[in-house]
């Protein structure tokens, strides 16, 4: 290694992360060059004064990516000719947080799927908690932003794949951010969006299936926030007119991205005071609709705790995702969004925008889900949900 590189702490991320981002720059600034050998790992520990994990843990993406290979013997070297193509994946949420089952689903889902992308082999870089970063008053000077802005402009990007909850206002990233980028979101935003979740399919389904088993009174509990533009309440009208029956109540309930935590919370109490309501007003519906399985949680719990009897007592139909099933100990039906047919389109539309194809003028692509109900036609649904210890849900928010 030459003499003159010198590695020195500087940043609040992880060891392994800054010996990474070292390595990297070092390679596609032509500084280290095809077969040259790195020092060995004692040599680096002894040298920079870290630890041999960290060493280890740097090296493994960079193995992944193709820039070195590690030889048994020879050591580690240097390997630009076997590049991959690097997409960068812009998350706004945390991937970290217990409620980011989403964000992880559609990573995963993405790396199915990223071997049948042209132009491979495809490796690619995560960045999340975008979100939070952006309400910081001077995220502009924070460490985070300028390793973001520095890895896009060092790094050979091919382009951005923005997952929910992410900044769609990249104005942010500066004048000379110029990659092809392919939005994906639960709703419309002023910002154009490639790929979306057909929220009206969802309100329709919902709405038929409750009145296909003789039921009216229908509340929907919505996350929704009412900036957004998703077609869920226009479905469930125009469902609901349709089956010549009331008009669902639309109780919303509080949620943001950077606070999601407090989403089964939110839900847990918003429920638990629509109980006693229905008590005291003996209205109580026959049908509830949740727009989120998180929420739906919080909702499990608070009808749990006033011993109500699903479905006997109350239908319940919930947003889900595919293969995510959250532990609520409640047979709900489950409306549920594929995250590998999602994944399938933005990757269409990225390989598109890469090859310079005109845009679709058929763009956004709706993504529909699937009502998961009980394939005899009975009235209780297929159950996907595992069990809570009962003490702990009971003293989960008490």
């Amino acid at each position: 290694m030459p003499s003159d590189f010198q590695f020195v702490l500087q940043t609040a991320d992880p060891v392994h992360v800054q010996i990474e981002r070292f390595f990297r720059n070092q390679i596609l600034n032509g500084k280290l060059k095809d077969g040259d050998r790195l020092p060995p790992t004692a040599d680096l520990v002894r040298q920079w004064h870290v630890d041999q994990m960290s060493i280890q843990r740097a090296m493994k993406p960079l193995v992944q990516e193709g820039l070195i290979q590690r030889l048994p013997g020879r050591g580690t070297c240097v390997r630009r000719g076997v590049n991959k193509s690097v997409m960068a994946l812009l998350v706004g949420a945390r991937l970290v947080d217990e409620t980011s089952h989403f964000q992880r689903a559609m990573i995963r889902a993405l790396e199915l799927q990223m071997p049948a992308l042209e132009r491979g082999p495809w490796t690619h870089r995560i960045y999340d908690g975008l979100s939070a970063l952006k309400t910081q008053a001077d995220f502009q000077h924070s460490v985070a932003y300028e390793n973001l802005c520095g890895d896009l402009r060092n790094y050979p990007f091919k382009g951005v794949i923005l997952i929910p909850g992410a900044a769609f206002d990249l104005d942010w990233l500066g004048p000379d951010f110029s990659l092809p980028v392919v939005r994906y979101q639960t709703s419309l935003k002023k910002t154009s969006v490639d790929v979306v979740l057909d929220f009206a399919d969802f309100g329709r389904q919902s709405v038929r299936f409750i009145a296909s088993q003789g039921l009216k009174r229908i509340v929907y509990l919505r996350t929704l926030s009412e900036r957004d533009t998703a077609a869920d309440l226009p479905g469930i009208r125009e469902a609901a007119s349709a089956a010549d029956i009331p008009q669902p109540q639309v109780r919303q309930i509080p949620f943001d991205w950077v606070h999601a935590m407090q989403m089964e919370k939110n839900s847990y109490e918003l429920t638990l005071q629509l109980l006693e309501q229905w008590r005291r007003g003996g209205d109580r519906p026959e049908a509830l609709i949740i727009s989120d399985d998180i929420a739906a949680r919080g909702v499990a719990l608070a009808l749990r705790r006033a011993e109500m009897k699903i479905p006997e007592d109350l239908l319940v139909i919930t947003m889900a995702n595919e293969g995510i099933d959250l532990c609520c100990d409640m047979p709900f039906v489950r409306y549920e969004f594929s995250t590998q047919v999602i994944a399938v389109n933005l990757l269409r539309i990225f390989g598109e925008r890469l090859a310079g194809v005109q845009p679709r003028p058929d763009l956004p692509v709706y993504i529909s889900g699937k009502l998961s109900v009980d394939p005899f036609g009975r009235r209780r649904p297929v159950w996907n949900g595992c069990v809570h210890d009962s003490k702990i849900l009971k003293e989960k928010y008490e």
